[in-house]
């Protein structure tokens, strides 16, 4: 039986809260290195069984947030169509997915786990 090896990493991005309460989210440039390595990386590993793929969490409620102004937090949330911020858990539940055999055929992806923060 093959065993399959997966490639899991995290990106961030850049935040700004526009003075009409709209946030804006920004990739840096080291988010885009991760993005494109991890697609060198998809098409080089793919042939040995090795699955790659990454996930770009939103703005999460962690120590990181301690300090961060009340109304940079409201924006976020209000910005954010499921009304909240993430949880360390949504976080790890997508890198438990993708860790997974159900995740088997997922490959040289990238996962936004920001509650639709991005979506157009």
């Amino acid at each position: 039986m093959h065993t399959t090896q997966r490639v899991c990493e995290e990106e961030r991005s850049e935040a700004d809260l526009m003075p009409n309460g709209l946030l804006v989210v920004s990739n840096t440039p080291l988010q885009d290195e991760h993005i494109q390595r991890e697609a060198k990386l998809a098409k080089e590993l793919g042939q040995y069984g090795i699955v790659v793929n990454g996930v770009n969490p939103g703005s999460s409620q962690t120590e990181m947030m301690v300090g961060w102004p009340e109304e940079i937090l409201q924006g976020i949330i209000k910005n954010t169509p499921l009304g909240r911020m993430a949880q360390p858990e949504d976080i790890a539940d997508t890198v438990a997915f993708l860790a997974s055999d159900a995740a088997r055929f997922v490959h040289g992806e990238t996962v936004e786990v920001n509650g639709g923060i991005l979506c157009d």
